[in-house]
């Protein structure tokens, strides 16, 4: 997995650049208005701390916020950073797996598009929203010639959350998660290590014959043993002693193992608390105190890791 010269495992710090336009979608609402987006502006935020801990990040951005001018400026800005732009769809829908595949297509299409047309970038990479990921959205992705896609949380507890999740909401937004939402309990049995998934079982690598998709799966870090999600989304939400000793836990135990560690935030977990209207704004802390959170996580990626975009490690896995 490493070079013998590289003396720290590779870190992928990636943000889901969802805004208000994801976030309507995500608990049926209806965006009021046509001004700032709030959330998407805490985009800039992420950039000074990335800066400060020498992190390269990947952002995977929506086509339908490309088509705004002030979106574009702080995207332009983050690619002049020297960081990634991957595919998150056009339109981030609410449900992502029960579309047609016509209907992926086109989201994912759509998407590769804007991102050639406004920063002349081939994306090769690709995250469903909430983590819907399917065989057929895996041959999609292979058939449009993209590297990697990064839509593997393998945590069993992915119906647990979605109990959670459709108790806590479903009486203010009365939206229940569809059983693709996280996946299956199933990916838990995914590596924790980049792999090509079979055609057949998308969570367990190919086989040696080459029966496999040509796209690379590159799972979420997860805890040790009970793969609890630990990235910042959910992190948050936990309550905060153990917020801390579970992702220090996890990322000192990947470190000791020289695994790539894949850290998600999203644009959300920088916001007021005033703008967030679903389970995020019942369960997170204060804003200094999760900003204070995310500097520590990038503190701890840097003395513990190599940071790198997304598609650098996949080109420095397929040299080997």
């Amino acid at each position: 997995m490493l070079e013998k010269n590289q003396l720290k495992p590779p870190a992928l710090v990636q943000v889901d650049c969802d805004g208000e336009l994801a976030l309507s979608n995500h608990y049926g609402l209806e965006r009021k208005g046509n001004g700032t987006d709030r959330i998407f502006a805490v985009l800039k935020q992420f950039l000074r701390i990335f800066d400060r801990y020498g992190i390269k990040a990947t952002l995977f951005v929506c086509g339908k916020d490309m088509e705004d001018e002030e979106k574009r400026s702080i995207i332009r800005a983050a690619l002049d950073a020297g960081h990634e732009l991957a595919n998150h769809t056009y339109s981030h829908p609410g449900a992502f797996q029960p579309l047609s595949r016509s209907e992926k297509i086109n989201e994912i299409v759509k998407t590769q598009s804007l991102l050639f047309e406004h920063f002349g970038v081939e994306s090769h990479g690709f995250r469903a929203p909430n983590f819907e990921l399917d065989k057929e959205l895996v041959e999609i992705l292979t058939d449009k010639g993209l590297a990697y896609d990064c839509s593997m949380l393998p945590t069993p507890f992915s119906p647990v959350i979605r109990a959670v999740k459709t108790l806590l909401t479903k009486k203010k937004f009365n939206i229940s998660y569809n059983h693709g939402y996280l996946g299956p309990c199933t990916f838990a049995l995914a590596p924790r290590k980049p792999y090509y998934p079979s055609s057949k079982t998308i969570q367990r690598p190919a086989i040696a014959d080459g029966n496999h998709v040509k796209v690379m799966e590159i799972p979420v870090t997860v805890s040790p043993i009970l793969k609890l999600p630990i990235h910042s989304s959910y992190a948050l939400a936990y309550p905060r002693a153990f917020s801390r000793a579970i992702t220090q836990h996890t990322l000192r135990w990947v470190a000791r193992k020289k695994l790539p560690l894949l850290y998600v935030f999203h644009l959300s977990d920088l916001c007021e608390t005033s703008i967030l209207s679903g389970i995020e704004g019942r369960l997170y802390n204060n804003l200094d105190s999760r900003t204070s959170f995310v500097n520590w996580v990038c503190k701890e990626i840097q003395q513990q890791f190599e940071s790198m975009t997304t598609i650098e490690l996949v080109r420095s896995l397929n040299e080997l």
